[in-house]
């Protein structure tokens, strides 16, 4: 439309100008057309017929300027239905990161508008695996002190059966939203040297398997807290940061030793502060950005849904506390805190239908909000009445339930902040549980 007024104020000008005998871009971009046009309007006063010939030729001069104008003019419009801005570009392998750079690991789709919705999905999150084993002399901890909990499966097996059936089970929980891809798996097998100088062998590692004589759980207790101040050293050592920069990692799972490493079941890594996921952060520089590891062991490997529930607790409670004070109630706590007088959705330890810890296997029936929890933050007031059949009865079962209740809706809703600053949150909270930068970009403009 403005293009289509910009002509129609050349043309009006021109119209004015007839009377000039020459239109304003002839005399801006032929000077020589002026003084042609000086020369017939000389002569048109002493010749009539000189002077109607000027005006024909000058008629025609100004309505060829006008289809030269509006071509250009359709070929500008064209162009710009040709070539897209960047806002335009559709892009279904890209994400669009805090600082508004690309990374093909975050696939995002077009809404009905065309307009890409970069917090709708569907998400594919590339995932660096690690087996974290010790061995000595050919022995590894694992199978030495663990075989029952292995089964008939070596260590290498186990992890693959751990990674591929929390693959499924996102895909499934997510209605396909969330898609991890393992994309390299490498292990680690050289036991931790400690601040101390100490080293576990599988000789000193009995004191930390009960039903050994040696059994000595606070020794092991002490030693697993002394390593936290080894853990940069240990990721920089293992080179992780290059290895989930070469291959475009989004975060980390890894299946390692009780006691050994790493002392919390989650963790973060990043070149500046991140924020606790039920677990310490570590600033490592050489890391191009942070990812979060799930940190689950050989002894409890079915845990590992469970360690990711508290990452989601920790990565929302975080965000949420720069909520304002009514919002924070309403759009969290009264998701996750056990409440007697009336309907709330639970936690990573206590399930709807309850207010006891771990109590997975209930069979009571109780009205559980958790449905109505997918309307985010149009909530209707609708419940289920649920018991622990609902999800099998197991630990894994009610986290996976837990998940596929937890909003994930595309589009925005404005919030306020603690200090009164409006700002958007994404109705879909995988864009921040999957992506810690969206976390710590929109919590730190909070502040």
């Amino acid at each position: 439309m403005e293009e289509d007024k910009n002509l129609s104020d050349l043309q009006d000008k021109s119209a004015e100008n007839i009377a000039q005998k020459v239109s304003p871009l002839q005399a801006e971009n032929y000077p020589q057309a002026q003084e042609d046009t000086q020369q017939i309007s000389y002569s048109s006063k002493r010749t009539p017929k000189l002077a109607l010939i000027s005006l024909v030729i000058l008629i025609l001069i100004f309505f060829s300027s006008i289809l030269i104008l509006n071509f250009l003019v359709k070929k500008t419009k064209k162009d710009k239905e040709v070539i897209p801005t960047p806002s335009e570009k559709l892009m279904p392998e890209a994400t669009n990161l805090p600082s508004q750079s690309i990374t093909p690991s975050q696939k995002v789709t077009p809404n009905p508008a065309g307009e890409i919705e970069k917090n709708a999905g569907p998400f594919t999150i590339r995932v660096l695996g690690i087996g974290f084993n010790p061995k000595e002399d050919g022995k590894n901890f694992a199978e030495t002190f663990f075989k029952g909990s292995l089964g008939d499966k070596s260590p290498e097996e186990i992890e693959d059966l751990v990674f591929e059936n929390t693959k499924k089970t996102f895909k499934n929980l997510s209605g396909n939203l969330i898609n991890f891809e393992i994309i390299r798996k490498i292990h680690i097998e050289e036991s931790p040297l400690y601040p101390d100088g100490f080293r576990y062998t599988l000789e000193t590692y009995k004191k930390c398997v009960g039903g050994n004589p040696e059994y000595e759980p606070g020794f092991c207790e002490n030693k697993k807290w002394q390593f936290n101040s080894q853990v940069v050293n240990w990721i920089r050592n293992n080179k992780i940061c290059e290895i989930a920069k070469e291959i475009n990692a989004d975060e980390i799972w890894m299946l390692s030793i009780p006691y050994i490493g790493i002392p919390w079941e989650n963790f973060m890594i990043g070149p500046s502060p991140g924020f606790n996921v039920n677990g310490e952060y570590y600033i490592v520089p050489e890391c191009s950005k942070h990812y979060i590891g799930i940190n689950a062991n050989y002894s409890r490997s079915t845990n590992f849904l469970h360690n990711y529930a508290h990452r989601i607790e920790s990565t929302m409670s975080y965000l949420m506390s720069g909520f304002k004070k009514e919002d924070r109630q309403k759009f969290w706590l009264d998701f996750v805190v056990p409440n007697t007088s009336k309907s709330f959705c639970g936690n990573a330890h206590v399930p709807s239908n309850t207010i006891e810890e771990y109590d997975y296997t209930n069979k009571n029936f109780a009205q559980s909000s958790c449905v109505d929890w997918l309307n985010f933050p149009n909530f209707t007031g609708k419940t289920e009445n649920i018991s622990c059949d609902t999800w099998g009865c197991t630990d894994y079962g009610w986290q996976a339930y837990w998940f596929s209740n937890l909003p994930k809706s595309p589009g925005w809703v404005e919030l306020q902040s603690f200090s009164g600053k409006s700002f958007k949150f994404s109705k879909n909270w995988w864009y921040y549980i999957l992506f810690p930068h969206n976390t710590i970009e929109l919590r730190n403009s909070l502040l």
